[in-house]
């Protein structure tokens, strides 16, 4: 009977610290997300990239899935309002951490991969379906959006929707 009070005393300890912690770091990206909204209101959008870029820093080095995510979306974002090449910029960024991500950073990043080729094809359709297929893939190597044809367009949505599935996900649509 002791030894089950110590073990629910250590519970409610370990439970307490746990949940203190998990304030203390949800007050500490509060504070900073409070100031990303004051740029984005401002209209501010550079401003509000490299706080952002900040915290998506401190989560990474945090471990904090949930405010990389954010982070990262947010940042593609700013990546696009903050300059006229901010789209490839973007998909650049959004290519870089679909690889260095994991798990569902990785899955989300992904899929924001196929709606910004997606959304980049749907807006430029006109020219990209009258460019002709680049035959060489040594000729692919470092090309841009704005080189690419329909069907790598098509290539790319379909494969970056298709790893943003996960492994449960992929086993019911088969």
């Amino acid at each position: 009977n002791l030894n089950m009070k110590k073990i629910v005393t250590l519970i409610i300890f370990v439970a307490l610290a746990v949940y203190a912690f998990a304030q203390t770091t949800d007050d500490k990206y509060k504070k900073l997300w409070i100031e990303v909204t004051g740029f984005e209101n401002r209209d501010l959008p550079k401003s509000a990239l490299q706080k952002v870029e900040s915290i998506l820093d401190m989560a990474t080095k945090d471990n904090d899935a949930y405010q990389q995510l954010k982070a990262i979306t947010y940042k593609t974002k700013f990546l696009i309002e903050s300059e006229q090449t901010g789209n490839l910029k973007a998909v650049d960024f959004l290519e870089e951490q679909a690889k260095i991500q994991s798990g569902t950073c990785k899955h989300v990043c992904n899929f924001l991969l196929g709606a910004s080729y997606q959304n980049y094809y749907s807006r430029h359709r006109y020219q990209i379906d009258s460019r002709s297929a680049v035959s060489d893939s040594a000729d692919k190597k470092g090309s841009r959006l704005e080189f690419y044809d329909k069907n790598e367009f098509m290539k790319l949505i379909i494969s970056h929707y298709k790893l943003a599935l996960n492994a449960e996900l992929k086993n019911v649509a088969a």
